[in-house]
């Protein structure tokens, strides 16, 4: 072993002996309103298609179109950008990403057809793809083992399951303000707030000290550490003892097929599967609820807002209940039990439907009750699990991968239930078709998942 390997162990090692500290959560937060505006800007078309299917003319299968314009991004950005920061680091690759679905945002506000919208929708989502993943690799490398669950889910999670909330409540305040015209607009013009937020995430947040010391850059790396040791003194907080360092935390350099050998393919297929799984079905229910109210649930507009903001504020709880006791009940067993309710979600309502034949909007909601709870709780552990898989010289971009196959997901979803729907297959299909996926990610989890709470980076890379 080399010196400069065994210092970058040595750093890893002094960084988890550091007790959690008011600046973890200062970093996990800033982190956080950055994917809460991924989140929030994600959901804007989805919170104005009440408005926009009239004031665009918009057939349902152009809706699907559009909600998978920036999925279509996503894929090619969080490829992109994950690469992007095994080479120049998290911190500038995630202000970038961040930075640009901001002025995309704003630019959206003035498209003035169908195709203008499409377009933009589509370039935005290079920038929305990219920074959640890098954001979590980020977040992970920042934080120790014993409290990372906890620290991670409380701000970065919780955060992202907030922008499901306001997307869809920032949709009725605005439409209500504005009228239907100017409403959309308005709010994607709110949702360009991320790109003044780019520059004061760019003040706040520091670089991975494990990417630096992966990458040689020993003394940055120590300079971190030693701010963080000296914060710890000054608040009378003891330093734990340091362990013994991981044979893994090597500097070694990245490559980017790594993720493709060995155990790390194992690695990547279950992330693959989890993330197309849970996506999937989150992206096609949250995408098509508020329309779904209006068309088949006979309410009016503004009541379907209403609704998919109770939905948010179920995605609030649920993130919330799993950040409490993540560190404690575990990743694998959370998976377990969002996959297992959000089936019990789809096989309600297609009792409902299909069945007793009942399609009134109560049984939409109470459905979509239940698998937003499920997979919220999956949202949330994902972007925690995955990044814990894979060592640091391919954290980002493993994790990005997964994202990848997430937007896959999330791109075939909106535009399968709009075919489903323009076909005339019914909600029964739908809603068939989402417990499959439910179905599938919860016997990937049982079979191919470890558990990974309050174990070490260096660790579980071994």
């Amino acid at each position: 072993m080399s010196d400069t390997d065994a210092t970058a162990q040595a750093i890893a090692a002094r960084l988890e002996r550091i007790p959690p500290l008011p600046i973890h959560v200062r970093w996990a937060a800033t982190v956080g309103i950055g994917v809460f505006l991924d989140g929030f800007t994600t959901l804007t078309v989805a919170a104005a298609l009440p408005v926009l299917i009239t004031t665009l003319h918009i057939d349902f299968a152009r809706v699907g179109l559009l909600i998978s314009a920036s999925f279509c991004g996503m894929f090619v950005g969080a490829i992109f950008f994950g690469a992007a920061s095994e080479r120049f680091g998290r911190r500038p690759i995630f202000i970038m990403a961040v930075a640009l679905f901001g002025l995309l945002s704003i630019l959206a506000a003035f498209a003035y057809d169908f195709s203008s919208l499409f377009w933009l929708r589509a370039i935005q989502g290079l920038g929305l793809g990219g920074a959640v993943p890098v954001a979590a690799a980020l977040v992970a490398e920042c934080l120790p083992a014993k409290v990372r669950g906890r620290t991670f889910s409380l701000t970065y999670a919780l955060l992202f399951a907030l922008g499901y909330v306001l997307a869809p409540l920032g949709g009725l305040v605005c439409i209500q303000l504005f009228g239907p015209e100017l409403g959309w607009r308005a709010l994607f013009a709110l949702a360009g707030l991320a790109l003044p937020f780019a520059f004061v995430a760019a003040r706040v947040l520091p670089e991975s000290p494990r990417w630096l010391a992966s990458k040689g850059r020993l003394e940055e790396a120590s300079a971190l550490i030693e701010m963080l040791e000296a914060k710890a003194r000054a608040a009378r907080r003891t330093l734990d003892v340091a362990a013994a360092p991981q044979p893994s935390a090597g500097n070694q350099s990245s490559r980017l097929t790594e993720a493709f050998t060995g155990v790390y393919l194992h690695r990547t297929l279950l992330t693959w599967t989890l993330f197309f799984c849970i996506y999937f079905v989150q992206y096609g229910l949250n995408a098509w609820l508020p329309t779904l109210y209006v068309k088949v649930g006979g309410l009016a507009p503004q009541n379907a807002l209403a609704l998919a903001v109770a939905n948010g504020l179920v995605a609030l709880a649920a993130a919330v209940v799993f950040g409490i006791t993540v560190d404690r009940i575990g990743r694998k067993t959370w998976f377990i039990a969002g996959f297992t309710l959000s089936l019990f979600g789809t096989v309600c309502a297609v009792g409902a439907l299909g069945v007793f034949h009942i399609a009134a909007w109560p049984v939409l909601f109470s459905a979509a009750v239940l698998l937003t709870a499920g997979t919220s709780v999956n949202a949330g552990s994902i972007y925690l699990y995955a990044p814990e898989l894979f060592p640091t010289r391919m954290r980002a971009w493993a994790t990005s991968t997964g994202s990848a196959a997430s937007r896959i997901g999330s791109i075939v979803a909106p535009l399968a239930i709009g075919s489903l729907l323009q076909a005339g297959f019914g909600l029964v299909s739908v809603f068939a078709l989402l417990g499959t996926l439910c179905l599938t990610g919860l016997i990937a989890i049982v079979v191919a998942g470890i558990e990974t709470k309050q174990r070490r980076l260096e660790e579980l890379a071994a």
